[in-house]
């Protein structure tokens, strides 16, 4: 991924992280999470299938590397690490936003 893309990732993971941890959401800011993880989960996935393609032509290659399989083979792991933290971040998202929804709603049926 390029720099930008970094940098908005980790803003988007932090950002996740907080409101999994009890930070202050709207229902607006949990949609926007859930849409933009899911994209981000979207890009991982897809990156993974390269990475996967690519390392089965390298393996298909007469004159493909060690080394160069081995960094393929690191790059896809990274991916699949960042893809199941962020799975099991939007479940606990999810989770998260039924709790707060269910509040809200107590808090308009109560007021």
């Amino acid at each position: 991924m390029s720099e930008p893309d970094d940098t908005l990732e980790i803003a988007l993971t932090r950002r996740l992280r907080e409101v999994l941890t009890g930070a202050a959401a709207t229902e607006g800011e949990l949609r926007l999470l859930e849409e933009q993880a899911e994209a981000l989960a979207r890009s991982l996935a897809a990156g993974i299938d390269a990475s996967e393609a690519h390392l089965a032509a390298l393996a298909a290659a007469p004159g493909a590397t060690v080394a160069e399989m081995a960094a393929e083979l690191r790059r896809v792991e990274r991916l699949r690490e960042e893809f199941d933290d962020l799975r099991a971040d939007l479940a606990a998202l999810a989770s998260r936003s039924r709790t707060l929804r269910g509040a809200w709603l107590r808090q308009e049926s109560d007021g």
